[in-house]
């Protein structure tokens, strides 16, 4: 009965470990049995270290909303620059609201990141923090 016991909470144990995502850090695409959704792959090509998830048909790059949105306000500003949409006192405003956006965007980017889980990847244990 012991080991009955026994070999059910292995095989229960193996049914989560198995359930649990996984962070796959390559320059290459994961295999066919490591697209799942759970999984996060860290595509060093080139070194740019970028994350990203299976979509269920592809890896797909994990972006934050907050942080796209502000860069899209800063894109438009810039071209608007460029072609000559705005006037000095526009400029200022349309930069100083970038500005601020993007501030809020980076605080609430940072805010989410610290409290999220870490990846760290090195020869030697990571510290007590």
């Amino acid at each position: 009965a012991a080991s009955t016991s026994l070999s059910s909470s292995i095989t229960a144990a193996q049914t989560t470990a198995d359930g649990k995502g996984k962070v796959i850090y390559s320059s290459t695409a994961p295999a066919a049995a490591d697209r799942l959704a759970q999984n996060l792959w860290i595509d060093t090509t080139g070194g740019a270290n970028t994350p990203k998830r299976w979509n269920g048909s592809a890896w797909v790059a994990v972006t934050d909303k907050v942080a796209t949105d502000a860069a899209a306000a800063a894109a438009t500003v810039s071209a608007n620059l460029s072609n000559n949409y705005y006037t000095k006192a526009d400029t200022d405003g349309a930069i100083s609201a970038a500005s601020t956006s993007l501030s809020s965007s980076i605080t609430a980017a940072q805010t989410t990141a610290d409290g999220k889980g870490k990846v760290i990847y090195s020869s030697t244990a990571p510290a007590a923090a």
